[in-house]
């Protein structure tokens, strides 16, 4: 895995992007389904954010310009455009189990 790459103001910090995912109880193509939310709460725009995104099987096709896969292992949210304070990302996969989002690269994006 390559190094966490994050360039942020000095107001915005790397904990300022907040990854929940839990069980939405339904599932989808025989995978249990999950809804995740990618939130920014520093109050400067965040864009080309890329996340690990490990073990997703199934992008739900309502969701293909919210994350995308870049490889195996990677995934780009929101299509690299920036991502406000107060505007979360939120969509729903399919896998095995809960897969772990970690921001591995981001731009602060204050202008």
């Amino acid at each position: 895995m390559s190094p966490l790459s994050l360039t942020f103001a000095a107001t915005c910090l790397p904990a300022d992007i907040v990854v929940q995912t839990w069980p939405t109880g339904k599932t989808y193509k025989n995978l249990p389904e999950f809804a995740a939310s990618i939130s920014n709460t520093c109050d400067c725009p965040v864009k080309g954010m890329l996340v690990t995104c490990t073990g997703l099987q199934v992008i739900e096709p309502d969701f293909i310009t919210v994350i995308s896969f870049v490889d195996d292992h990677t995934c780009l949210i929101n299509s690299g455009q920036p991502i406000s304070h107060g505007s979360p990302i939120k969509f729903n996969y399919a896998a095995f189990r809960a897969v772990r989002f970690t921001v591995t690269k981001a731009t602060s994006d204050c202008r």
